[in-house]
């Protein structure tokens, strides 16, 4: 009987020694962290919900022409594509235009580099420049960035940028208008030559576009 007692006391005495071990391995992890409390992972951000966000900083950026935060926004992953409503008009698609179109319109080169080179589509279309300036009717397929350049003096840079993504040198709006034809129109003869070399067809102008048109390669 004795003999049996002290077999089932060493037992024991083992069985806790092997706990105490168990025990002791398991809570090694968390002893060598010290004191640092493990919070809740962080959940990822849905793509919706990035864009969105994205979206608003953008639009709060252009409201303070912030254009340097603007390319930056670009390059986070900012829609280059994102289409706005014209201030004071309806929200219907022919009221629509481009971040391309705005800053093309506005003479921003360096904005329209960053856009072009982040994906913007070069011949989307929209507003028309040419209907904002009290001419024509809105129009959903009008205008494009480049036709919108062309309304805007001594913006040859913004025009050269356009044309070397693959604009359409011809496109035309519902009115008519060209490219070459709202250069002409603006008597802007540097970026004329420009879209003339870029094969801009004069046939497609009116006959007041072509005759300014045809009085500035007589003088040259």
């Amino acid at each position: 009987m004795r003999v049996y007692i002290r077999r089932m006391r060493r037992f024991a005495l083992l069985f806790l020694a092997a706990l105490l071990s168990i025990l002791t391995a398991s809570a090694a992890p968390s002893s060598a962290a010290g004191n640092t409390r493990v919070g809740p992972k962080r959940r990822p951000v849905p793509a919706a919900q990035e864009r969105h966000r994205l979206d608003v900083l953008v639009l709060a950026a252009v409201s303070r022409n912030d254009y340097a935060r603007f390319r930056a926004l670009l390059a986070q992953g900012a829609d280059p594509n994102l289409r706005q409503y014209r201030e004071g008009r309806p929200r219907t698609p022919e009221n629509r235009y481009t971040w391309l179109m705005e800053f093309s319109t506005l003479g921003k080169a360096s904005t329209v580099k960053a856009l072009l080179e982040h994906g913007a589509r070069v011949n989307a279309r929209g507003w028309t420049c040419f209907s904002a300036m009290g001419h024509g009717e809105p129009d959903p397929h009008g205008s494009t960035a480049l036709i919108d350049a062309c309304c805007r003096g001594e913006n040859e840079d913004v025009i050269r940028l356009l044309l070397q993504h693959g604009a359409d040198v011809n496109a035309r709006d519902r009115s008519g208008n060209t490219p070459l034809g709202m250069a002409a129109w603006q008597a802007m003869w540097g970026e004329c030559d420009l879209l003339l070399r870029h094969g801009a067809r004069p046939g497609l102008l009116n006959s007041w576009e072509r005759e300014d048109l045809a009085h500035h390669v007589g003088r040259r």
